[in-house]
């Protein structure tokens, strides 16, 4: 399956998992994936498919369009 260019979504799936108050292992079992691996995505070292990409995002409760990647220094907001 084909990778998308989301290394910008790390950080907004790590601060609404903490502010889920759940953990990697909590969302990585929810999600179906190894704990190894959400760390690799928080952290922007490996990239994430269309469909982990659906279920992280169903197990976070967030929408879509929470993050924009933007152009400046700044990351992304939460809208």
């Amino acid at each position: 399956m084909k990778k998308l260019d989301l290394s910008y979504m790390g950080p907004v799936f790590k601060q609404a998992r903490l502010d889920a108050n759940m953990t990697q292992d909590e969302l990585a079992e929810r999600v179906g994936i190894t704990s190894r691996f959400l760390q690799a995505i928080e952290s922007n070292e490996r990239g994430v498919s269309l469909d982990t990409l659906i279920r992280i995002i169903r197990a976070l409760g967030i929408s879509a369009d929470t993050c924009r990647k933007k152009k400046t220094k700044r990351n992304c907001i939460f809208s």
